[in-house]
């Protein structure tokens, strides 16, 4: 259970602040206005490195209607914070999805994290409080390009040659084995 606190963090504010003011300047009201301003305002947040409690997101989902702005991508939320490595934000958005971070080889799993699993290149598409879901594009061939330290595959079309469903003792036993590998 989040405990109430009278403290609100910079992005809360940030967001409250949008909340109050969207659509000052223009006549009218629009709810497609403003349910946008708000998921660019969390995303300004992460991306500009504002601190988050852990209820935030539940806050900002309780206090400002997320349910209509979240939208069904909210894991984008999450990819930004892990892109960015903002902790706090990482953690607040666990806290709010009830899962703890998948940490593989040093990293958080995020939703379209490319890597490579049991020698076959994937890309995550769905993470649950229990297991991650990977797939390897069919058509998948040698190239690649890294950037930002990421591969990036390419050439290959939208329908997976393979799905993982990768679970947490799946991944202590390769990060075990990598400690292992690297300790030798």
């Amino acid at each position: 259970m989040l405990r109430p606190t009278k403290y609100k963090s910079p992005a809360y504010v940030l967001c409250k602040h949008v909340w109050n003011r969207n659509q000052e300047a223009t006549p009218g009201h629009a709810w497609q206005r403003l349910n946008h301003s708000m998921h660019s305002a969390v995303v300004l947040a992460i991306t500009s490195g504002m601190r988050f409690m852990k209820c935030d997101f539940k806050k900002l989902m309780d206090d400002f209607r997320g349910g209509y702005w979240f939208g069904c991508e909210h894991e984008r939320f999450y990819s930004a914070a892990v892109d960015v490595r903002i902790i706090s934000a990482c953690q607040a958005y666990e806290e709010w999805a009830g899962r703890k971070p998948f940490i593989l080889e040093g990293e958080r799993m995020f939703v379209g994290r490319q890597f490579i699993w049991d020698g076959h290149r994937v890309t995550c598409t769905s993470i649950t409080p229990d297991h991650f879901i990977a797939v390897e594009p069919r058509g998948a061939t040698e190239d690649h390009v890294w950037v930002d330290k990421v591969e990036r595959f390419t050439r290959y079309d939208r329908t997976p040659k393979r799905r993982f469903k990768i679970t947490r003792p799946m991944v202590k036993a390769l990060n075990s084995t990598s400690r292992a590998a690297k300790c030798s």
